[in-house]
């Protein structure tokens, strides 16, 4: 396990739960980060102007979770961002799909999810000329059977997205990954403690310290409490997803490659990862493969384990959370091994 620094928030939030700035005693907004940054993003440099009694209420209503109940107040709130600073609520719903796709680790029919969801809300406060759309026809519905066609249609696709979140890959959702790492890590063990790192996810005192100060766990929160050190292991897991040469990297990569450089840099180490890659790059691997087994196998007398340009334990643990090869048999329980590969 590693450990870096990255001050930027996360936290585990609601769909609709933007972030907003707060300020600090000179009355100067503080650098937006997580949710923030996507309201900002969508504001332009019009965000700085509005006022923070708004921002704090437009915080406190989103980030109760329940979009649908308090319809109206969101509604006002959205209205209010709309008519006197312009906001696009187009612009606002694809940066928030952005972020949580990014965020969650969705893939393809986890992101169609998130998008029908938000966009289902905005149409329901009115947004976008129209209520709740039928599923069948996309036709404005009432909202009591509008909600209810909603719900089906996304049972399903959260359904679909559980079994093909990674478009190549035949073994692991977003879910699955989570369970997988736990063993990985820590042998499915809260308190499993490697003498660097510690908790189910192995998350090391600079990563608790980054995070604390990130706002993303309270001062003095438990390691070895599993929801503190999953929201660690996400804080982590999003920083390196925002690394430009994972997220815009000079090709294009599969879903595939890039769960393999994040979880590869989440094992190794995000600056020995790369370094690593670009050696092997330089030796004539590619690393651009949809296969990221062709990159992590790569061998070559230049390579620094044996030939290989990673050490083994990151090539298999890259390689199993990306989906691109199995598990050890011996490393997980034998449901949870039986639950992943022997239906496939």
């Amino acid at each position: 396990m590693w450990s870096f620094l990255v001050y930027s928030s996360l936290g585990v939030l609601p769909i609709f739960a933007i972030m907003i700035a707060v300020t600090d005693p000179t009355g100067k907004k503080k650098k937006p980060t997580g949710y923030e940054e996507v309201l900002k993003k969508t504001l332009g440099d019009k965000y700085g102007s509005v006022p923070q009694e708004r921002i704090d209420m437009f915080n406190k209503i989103l980030s109760s979770g329940n979009l649908l109940e308090n319809r109206g107040e969101v509604g006002d709130a959205l209205r209010f961002l709309v008519d006197n600073y312009g906001m696009n609520t187009d612009s606002l719903t694809k940066n928030i799909v952005d972020y949580n796709v990014e965020r969650k680790d969705l893939g393809m029919f986890g992101s169609a999810a998130e998008k029908a969801k938000i966009m289902a809300g905005m149409k329901v406060m009115g947004f976008n000329n129209g209520g709740v759309l039928d599923m069948e026809e996309g036709d404005p519905k009432k909202e009591s059977t509008g909600y209810a066609a909603l719900d089906a249609r996304l049972a399903r696709m959260a359904e679909q997205a559980q079994s093909d979140s990674i478009p190549m890959s035949n073994y692991l959702d977003q879910e699955g990954r989570r369970n997988i790492q736990r063993f990985y890590e820590s042998s499915d063990n809260p308190m499993a403690d490697s003498g660097f790192a510690k908790g189910l996810y192995g998350i090391s005192n600079a990563a608790m310290i980054d995070a604390t100060r990130a706002g993303v766990i309270p001062e003095g929160a438990d390691v070895t409490n599993p929801d503190v050190n999953l929201r660690v292991r996400n804080y982590m897991l999003d920083a390196i997803a925002d690394k430009e040469w994972i997220k815009s990297p000079p090709k294009p990569i599969s879903e595939a490659n890039r769960l393999s450089r994040i979880y590869g840099a989440y094992n190794f180490g995000p600056k020995k990862f790369l370094d690593q890659l670009e050696k092997a790059k330089a030796a004539g691997a590619n690393i651009y493969s949809d296969n990221p087994a062709d990159y992590l196998n790569f061998q070559d007398s230049s390579g620094d384990y044996d030939g290989y340009f990673f050490p083994k334990e990151t090539r298999d643990y890259s390689g199993v959370l990306s989906g691109s090869m199995k598990a050890d048999k011996s490393r997980l329980s034998e449901e949870l091994y039986n639950k992943y590969y022997n239906q496939k």
